[in-house]
């Protein structure tokens, strides 16, 4: 069982109608009906029930569709979470530099940085003194600071790198 044909199910069982589900998963009407015969192979029981004035759901297929509804709400959210962190790692650094913050062993830590996460765009800027880096931190125009000496840090969070 996949999801494909669990979608297909779900919008034959909401539509009650095997045309109607076909134009709103933008298959042709024969792929449903196919997808539909070999879910109920698989399942072993009947899904619907055909008849003259139209199609209905069998007691299989009521437990069915909750049990789908389900698994698809459930896919739908993964999906969504894991393009939500793709977003997240996608996307601008700014660092605030004091030439002087730059340590030897920085080179390193940046190239593998961006070995784990190459879509991430790095910017820098640099500024002349400490306080001008923490002030652009505070008021954040800057991500991370990089800087040779530790101030006063009120409020923030020191890492040193080399």
């Amino acid at each position: 069982m996949q999801l494909w044909q669990l979608r297909t199910f779900s919008a034959v069982a909401k539509n009650l109608h095997f045309r109607r589900a076909a134009e709103e998963l933008n298959l042709s009407q024969p792929a449903v009906s196919h997808q539909i015969k070999s879910l109920e192979d698989e399942i072993g029981e009947p899904l619907f029930l055909r008849e003259k004035d139209g199609i209905f759901l069998t007691k299989t297929g009521q437990t069915m569709y909750e049990h789908a509804n389900k698994i698809l709400n459930i896919a739908d959210e993964m999906r969504f979470e894991i393009r939500e962190n793709e977003e997240f790692l996608n996307g601008k650094l700014f660092l605030g530099v004091v030439t002087r913050g730059l340590s030897h062993t920085f080179l390193e830590v940046y190239k593998e940085f961006k070995k784990i996460y190459p879509q991430i765009e790095v910017t820098f800027q640099i500024e002349n003194k400490f306080d001008d880096v923490i002030e652009k931190i505070r008021a954040g125009s800057i991500d991370i600071g990089l800087i040779s000496h530790i101030g006063e840090l009120k409020g923030l969070v020191s890492i040193p790198y080399g």
